[in-house]
């Protein structure tokens, strides 16, 4: 009986890439500041790592519920 391994790459493809930040590929390839990895010739890989940091510089933080206000930022509302 064979077992099949599943590796998991730390590299995605163009296609792969843009459908993990939920964009399209043209978007994805419009945004020239992503580090890229090019292999063998022309195959254009991103590091999953890489574009986690990316969706990080965009995280807007929630608001933190208070018993009768929200805070946000320093600012508390009532």
């Amino acid at each position: 009986m064979k077992m099949k391994i599943e590796i998991e790459s730390p590299l995605l493809t163009r296609k792969q890439a843009a459908k993990y930040l939920n964009i399209s590929i043209a978007t994805l390839d419009r945004h020239s500041e992503l580090p890229r990895v090019k292999l063998f010739g022309n195959q254009v890989m991103f590091e999953k790592a890489e574009l986690d940091k990316e969706i990080e510089k965009y995280r807007i933080p929630g608001k933190v519920k208070t018993q009768n206000s929200v805070r946000v930022g320093e600012s508390v509302l009532c």
